[in-house]
């Protein structure tokens, strides 16, 4: 890498960690421009995923996949399994924000493949994709699967904190594995392969909520040995 890449790459980085995207995505492009005309691919590859993290910043997806995909094209190429796994990894969970579940699901399958059959993969790496694909299971209502990644990620975090005293699990894994089985009903997210966001079905959870609400009260009125009568 050049000098005046990695000044640009390095003034990127600190501008980014002192929160000024302006100047992060000023840096970020010069270097992507930089590398597109003297650069290698490999260079090239790394100023393509550091400018689409930073249009994530911005929320600007479409532009970010545009990068992260040319930087896949690369490294597919190059034969380098785990670059390839991490962005690959951060496509699928655009994808997932989006609804994309298809996508998503097809990309964090194979970041996971990438990362189990490589015996440098870090924990974190594969910690994070778990903790993808456990977010999209809980999505789309598949809570055996969900509950699968949830524990393996949680296995991974305490490998990686060997020697560390106290639990491992996230919030948020927390919460779903205290629950019951049977508190986790099917799903009603429908599979999206297409960017359009499906139609709201609260009208259905909201029925099925005031269906539970008013059998509880038949059975305690029934408890209390009132005649019930649904209101």
């Amino acid at each position: 890498m050049n000098a005046e890449l990695e000044t640009l790459m390095q003034r990127a980085l600190q501008a980014r960690q002192e929160n000024r995207p302006q100047d992060a995505k000023r840096d970020r492009t010069a270097a992507l421009e930089l590398c597109r005309r003297e650069g290698s691919q490999s260079e090239l590859a790394i100023a393509l995923t550091g400018l689409a993290q930073i249009e994530r910043d911005f929320d600007n997806n479409q532009a970010a996949l545009a990068h992260y995909e040319e930087a896949i094209a690369i490294y597919r190429g190059a034969n380098n399994p785990l670059k390839l796994a991490h962005t690959i990894r951060h496509v699928a969970d655009i994808h997932r924000r989006e609804r994309r579940y298809d996508l998503a699901a097809a990309g964090y399958h194979e970041a996971l493949t990438l990362y189990r059959g490589h015996h440098e993969t870090s924990k974190l790496d594969l910690a994070n994709a778990l903790r993808g694909f456990a977010i999209l299971k809980e999505e789309t209502g598949e809570d055996a699967q969900a509950r699968a990644f949830w524990r393996e990620r949680i296995v991974c975090r305490r490998k990686r904190r060997r020697g560390s005293s106290g639990k491992f699990k996230t919030p948020r894994s927390a919460r779903f594995l205290r629950r019951p089985p049977s508190a986790h009903p099917p799903a009603t997210a429908p599979r999206i392969i297409s960017g359009s966001a499906p139609e709201a079905t609260a009208s259905g959870s909201a029925a099925s909520a005031d269906s539970n609400d008013r059998s509880s009260w038949q059975a305690k009125n029934r408890k209390n040995g009132r005649r019930c009568r649904v209101p």
